[in-house]
């Protein structure tokens, strides 16, 4: 623990477990359920709809989603891209059949280092490399 620099305002304070001070994490708390409010009264809104009637930053709701934070499972109009294939998701940065993937790939792995098997350089830059790409929605917004 430390003192550090708000990355929102600027503001010097105790840094804890985030890099916000209270007030701005306050404020950002008060956006969320915003939006978590909006979304269960607007049940067919789109992202644009959302951040309209709450004044929230798309940003916001799009990290929010990205860490599982805000689930969409009963709002069939907002939707994110994998960001590994590209296919439609409701939460997190990958569809559900990526994070079943990586989390075999990993499990694979663990067992192979569990038997004292070293994972060579190239296989592991292939895995890096076909990890993740920039999602095309945002660039759309």
């Amino acid at each position: 623990m430390s003192f550090a620099n708000c990355r929102i305002c600027g503001k010097l304070f105790y840094r804890t477990t985030r890099d916000i001070c209270l007030d701005c994490r306050t404020d950002e708390e008060g956006k969320f359920l915003r939006v978590k409010k909006y979304l269960h009264a607007y049940p067919s809104a789109t992202i644009d709809d959302v951040t309209l009637g709450t004044e929230v930053e798309l940003r916001l709701i799009i990290l929010w989603i990205e860490q599982r934070k805000l689930t969409l499972e009963q709002n069939p109009n907002i939707v994110l891209e994998c960001e590994r294939c590209g296919a439609d998701t409701r939460t997190g940065r990958l569809c559900p059949e990526c994070r079943s993937e990586l989390r075999q790939q990993l499990v694979h792995q663990d067992e192979r280092t569990m038997m004292g098997e070293q994972p060579s350089l190239a296989s592991a830059k292939s895995e890096l490399s076909a990890k993740y790409h920039l999602s095309r929605r945002r660039d759309r917004r």
